[in-house]
């Protein structure tokens, strides 16, 4: 039977209406109503701890709204009221880590899941979240310490595949992509043996991904082709940013193989889907729409149209909670350097470089707690080669060649930035 979310709402209304003494009833409506209407849930969940100020469940939802919405300073308040109603609890002070990382402030993000840590040493979590961390900072070493941590103290399949799927997105990240398909392979496993298909998606997903990346769209197609006839057809939730992420790098592999027909239909089967009710816990759906007519009107070369559009589209924000399916997607959702890639069409050198430099920044002043993909770096030298900047050139280049020294063998850009050094030497 399909879920109707509505109904269970207006459930909820007549439920407060008949008992508004029952905090139950009003922390579960202002549960349901975090996506769709904020200032009711605030006030439903505000009615909860008048109720009862030690209702931890409230506090943590209350929480969670402020900090979607970006009013982080009374998310942390929140969360600290509800530490002090649990004292002895690892949950509020890994709430207040990932505040602090949306925020951008990376140093209390850290010391919190420190905190939460040092309450709960094998908490899946927190150890998730400074891994998370680590990859954010380009700290990979640290980053690998703590995925190997996270697979060693996981219990449960769904905790060990959850590790896999990390560590494979790390390999990926460092140019090691035949270790990442080993991860994926266990992941995939774990997946089969639990027999979760969603699971088992998620992972043909990424290694679609990888393949697209990679440069090998007929392979990349053919799994996420597996992906979009799943999320449309046996799976039942609707739930529409499910569909834009697994239907955006299929467009993309249309449009690397040079059908720009096929790619704008599936384009529009997309858009079919977005009309449904959305869940707001993932982000800005709107935004990535517009990314992907960017790259569409890019291979068009209807190159003006396309600065004005991906100008208003710079920077996608993280999803309020960065697991399962969120945080492969908003990490590997390919190419986050459109606009600059626009720009560099359109001649605007400057530009180009201008918001490669932004890709490769992270802290308050971008929105963006994506990972910063490597080759970037790579990019971003060939530009200032372009503009004849060789010291700016070479930094880049060698910037990239340190994150990609154990990178596969083969791999062209490592190549290419390779000679590009010994030129720039000899010159």
């Amino acid at each position: 039977m399909k879920y109707d979310r509505a109904a269970y709402i207006s459930l909820l209304e007549q439920l407060v209406r008949k008992y508004p003494k029952e905090k139950q009833f009003h922390e579960d409506l202002g549960y349901m109503l975090r996506d769709t209407d904020v200032p009711r849930a605030i006030e439903e969940l505000n009615k909860v701890i008048e109720l009862d100020p030690q209702f931890g469940a409230a506090l943590n939802d209350l929480g969670r709204i402020y900090r979607k919405t970006g009013d982080y300073e009374k998310a942390i308040d929140a969360y600290k009221r509800y530490a002090a109603v649990y004292p002895g609890e690892a949950d509020p002070f890994d709430s207040m880590a990932y505040t602090y990382l949306r925020k951008g402030d990376f140093d209390q993000a850290q010391a919190k899941w420190k905190e939460a840590l040092a309450i709960d040493p094998s908490k899946e979590a927190s150890l998730d979240g400074m891994f998370y961390l680590s990859a954010l900072k380009q700290d990979y070493l640290g980053a690998k310490e703590w995925v190997d941590r996270l697979i060693s103290s996981s219990k449960s399949p769904a905790e060990i595949y959850d590790a896999h799927i990390n560590r494979a997105l790390l390999a990926f990240w460092l140019g090691r992509c035949d270790g990442a398909k080993g991860d994926l392979r266990v992941a995939a496993d774990l997946a089969d043996k639990i027999s979760n298909q969603s699971m088992q998606i998620l992972a043909d997903f990424i290694k679609g991904c990888f393949s697209l990346a990679r440069g090998e769209y007929e392979l990349g197609r053919k799994d996420l082709q597996a992906c979009w006839d799943y999320e449309t057809g046996t799976y039942q939730l609707d739930l529409p940013e499910r569909k834009l992420i697994y239907g955006y790098p299929l467009v993309l592999c249309e449009l690397e193989l040079g059908r720009i027909a096929a790619a704008k239909s599936r384009w529009a089967d997309i858009q079919r889907y977005l009309k449904m009710p959305a869940d707001a816990d993932a982000w800005d759906m709107a935004l990535m729409l517009d990314l992907l007519s960017v790259e569409i009107q890019l291979r068009e070369e209807k190159v003006q149209l396309a600065v004005g559009l991906s100008e208003r589209a710079r920077g996608l924000k993280p999803p309020v909670v960065l697991s399962w399916i969120y945080r492969p997607a908003y990490n590997l959702i390919p190419f986050k350097d459109v606009l600059a890639r626009v720009y560099q069409q359109n001649g605007e050198i400057d530009n180009a470089i201008a918001e490669y430099e932004r890709l490769t920044t992270i802290g308050p002043q971008n929105i963006s707690r994506a990972w910063i993909y490597p080759p970037y770096y790579y990019r971003l030298g060939r530009l200032w080669e372009k503009k004849g900047d060789k010291v700016k050139a070479g930094e880049n280049y060698r910037r990239f060649l340190d994150l990609w020294k154990d990178a596969d063998p083969g791999l062209p850009e490592v190549a290419d930035a390779q000679k590009r050094i010994a030129a720039l030497k000899g010159g």
